[in-house]
């Protein structure tokens, strides 16, 4: 009997993609690209410049075509960059999407610089134009037709954000088992309350009995897509391992450091670590938690976001 491989959800993935829908977006064909020819034999590969982490942003003109897209999540844009969960860093070496973490677009870029590169990262600014994720150039460098600098002080939407990472997490998220239907929106529709993302709906494509992961969502619609998928992952292979260990490290109540010490200890525990570029860890201080929340996704590294008190 064929058991099932990581792999194989990367290239499945890939089938379900049309021509025009990859077309249509040069960055999203570029990284899901990098994620096919990247993709691990168990768990995430070691990259030098990781592809994308998250679901991919495309040009969609319609909902239908949005959840039509299956494995890979679609976010549809809309005029203001503010609810776009991915920023393109364009400094100088060919564009990096990256998946939006603290809300601050120049303060992303600058931690992949580091990922990248040696020495100080260079002066940044942010851009945006109507219907197109956030742009960050060197400081400088002039922007394409369009475009007009983001004001001081400008942040994407971090619920948004959170919302993307803890509904696709391996921890606690709908990527972690298998959720019915009923179960699965439940658990978006917390995650929605939990954030203060008010008037936002769930919207569930899955047949009776089926297991329903997070497909991405819409923030014109204000919708979290749901739909069936074989998704899971195999037990005992380095993902699962590293997402048992986090799942045990969030029961515990940790501080941002004392849970930055246990993500690493974890992740390099089956090998992936920042310096062989197998781990890329954020931490997001978040006033008022009491608790860190722990969040893994895996593409071209293991993709772990812990936010949370700093003490």
């Amino acid at each position: 009997m064929r058991t099932t491989h990581e792999l194989d959800a990367h290239v499945a993935a890939l089938a379900a993609v049309s021509d025009d829908v990859a077309g249509s977006a040069p960055a999203f064909r570029d990284g899901l690209l990098a994620e096919i020819v990247g993709a691990p034999v168990d768990g995430p590969s070691l990259r030098v410049r990781p592809a994308w982490f998250r679901r991919p942003v495309l040009v969609l003109s319609s909902l239908a075509a949005l959840a039509a897209s299956t494995a890979f999540a679609v976010v549809a844009l809309q005029p203001q960059s503010r609810d776009l969960t991915a920023t393109d860093c364009s400094y100088g070496q060919g564009d990096v999407i990256i998946p939006a973490t603290t809300g601050d677009p120049v303060t992303d870029c600058t931690a992949q610089w580091g990922r990248d590169n040696p020495g100080r990262a260079p002066a940044m600014v942010a851009w945006a134009k109507r219907g197109s994720a956030v742009l960050v150039l060197r400081a400088g460098d002039p922007a394409p037709a369009g475009f007009t600098a983001l004001p001081q002080g400008f942040s994407q939407n971090t619920a948004v954000i959170e919302l993307d990472e803890a509904l696709g997490s391996f921890v606690d998220g709908l990527s972690s088992r298998c959720f019915g239907a009923a179960e699965a929106a439940a658990t978006a529709g917390a995650d929605l309350d939990r954030l203060g993302l008010v008037g936002w709906k769930v919207r569930t494509d899955a047949a009776s009995g089926a297991c329903v992961g997070y497909v991405g969502n819409d923030p014109v619609a204000r919708t979290v897509l749901l739909r069936a998928g074989d998704d899971q992952l195999p037990a005992g292979s380095d993902t699962a391992t590293l997402a048992a260990a986090l799942r045990a490290a969030e029961a515990r109540c940790l501080s941002l450091s004392a849970a930055a010490t246990a993500a690493r200890t974890a992740a390099g525990a089956v090998g992936w670590t920042e310096a062989n570029h197998g781990l890329t860890l954020t931490l997001v201080p978040t006033p008022g938690a009491s608790c860190t929340r722990i969040y893994f996704e895996a593409g071209g590294s293991a993709l772990i976001t812990l936010r949370g008190p700093q003490k």
